[in-house]
């Protein structure tokens, strides 16, 4: 999955969340009335990568993790969907 197919699937899920069962399906709005969604969901993926990006003493604690496998962590999160740059496919 890319960057931009994430953020269109979680658009889609907040826009139903939002408007509920019976609402207009996503694929018929206007890009006009699914720009505000988009915006959403490109800020909440930033905000929890952002989070995950550097894991908490509890988070390696949980695993037993080393500050090897932080660098590893970090690697693997910045090559995914959830980075700014798009991760890879």
């Amino acid at each position: 999955m890319t960057r931009d197919e994430m953020i269109e699937k979680v658009a889609e899920s907040i826009y139903r969340d939002r408007n509920g069962a019976g609402c207009k399906h996503w694929n018929r709005l206007p890009n006009s009335h699914r720009h505000p969604y988009l915006q959403d969901a490109k800020s909440a993926i930033d905000t929890i990568f952002a989070a995950l990006q550097d894991p908490t003493e509890e988070m390696m604690r949980a695993i037993g993790a080393t500050s090897v496998q932080r660098l590893v962590w970090q690697a693997m999160l910045a090559a995914s969907p959830l980075a700014p740059e798009g991760g890879r496919d």
